[in-house]
Parts: structure tokens; C-alpha cells; sequence
């Protein structure tokens, strides 16, 4: 989509969430639903995306599960941005300090492939090999009545 393409290199973490949220009219309660039992609410989310605060890393899996299963299809760039602002955005915390290696950072970008059911790979190979689907073990009731919807995603 266009909207990738106006993200620069000043906006942070929380606009990007938002520019990968907004074109596909995924509302803010239905990711905030998703992350509920991780012990998430609608404000701490909206600042999240606002840009007040910074996630912790091991936020980083669970808010990208959560839009995953809300909807947003992430390409490899999307991925990449994702890990990439916030490394940025957890870097620049000035108390709270959460320092992880290159090796954790490098384990998420994999726990992230895993979930997008891709693997990192030049997008030539990626597009010659066929990866099969590997279903989800989560709640699926929200999409009970969507199977189009679904096949999309798909």
C-alpha cells in the first residue's frame, strides 16, 4: 500500500502501528481485545501509538500477534520496520533501561517469521517456494462469518 511508502525515518514505533492499523480500519479496541490478557488497555495502547511510551521487548511478540489476528498483513518490509523502530524507539528510554542482545533481537525477527508463516529470504526464493499454512492455536470466534475475509488473509 501507498501509505508504507509516506512513513520516513522520523516517525517512531507508534506510527507505524498506526499506519498499519488505519488503511485497513482495524480500530483500536479490536488490536487492545487482543492484547487484554497481556494486561493491555485502550489508553496504554493509544499512547503506545501516540508515541508517549515506548514498549517493553517483550511486548514487541504479543502486539504484533495481536495485529496479526487483527487483520494486518505484514510483508517482509513491514517486518523489518517493525523490529527496526522499536529497537529504536526501546533504545532511546531513558529510565527502564531494557537492553537485549543482537542474538534476542535476532530470535524475534524469527518468532515473527514464524507467525507470518514466512522465513527470511531473498523475496525471488520466497516466491518460488511454497510454504504451507500453519494454523494458529488462538481464538478464532472473530472470524465466524468471515470466511471471505479469512481466504483473503489466507
Amino acid at each position: 500500500m501507498r501509505e508504507r511508502e509516506e512513513l520516513d525515518d522520523e516517525q517512531d514505533f507508534g506510527a507505524l502501528l498506526k499506519i498499519l492499523r488505519v488503511p485497513r480500519r482495524i480500530k483500536q479496541a479490536t488490536v487492545v481485545a487482543l492484547l487484554l490478557d497481556k494486561g493491555w488497555t485502550a489508553t496504554s495502547y493509544t499512547r503506545l501509538e501516540n508515541g508517549d511510551v515506548a514498549p517493553s521487548f517483550d511486548q514487541l511478540l504479543p502486539i504484533y500477534r495481536a495485529l496479526f489476528l487483527a487483520g494486518v498483513c505484514f510483508t517482509l518490509a513491514d517486518r523489518h520496520q517493525f523490529v527496526e523502530r522499536a529497537r529504536k524507539k526501546i533504545d532511546s528510554k531513558k529510565t527502564h533501561r531494557d537492553i537485549r542482545t543482537d542474538a534476542e533481537w535476532a530470535q524475534l525477527r524469527y518468532e515473527l517469521a514464524r507467525l507470518d508463516g514466512l522465513v527470511d529470504m531473498p523475496p525471488t526464493l520466497a516466491a518460488r517456494v511454497h510454504i504451507p499454512y500453519k494454523p494458529l492455536l488462538a481464538d478464532t470466534n472473530h472470524l465466524i462469518g468471515r470466511e471471505r475475509w479469512r481466504g483473503d488473509v489466507l
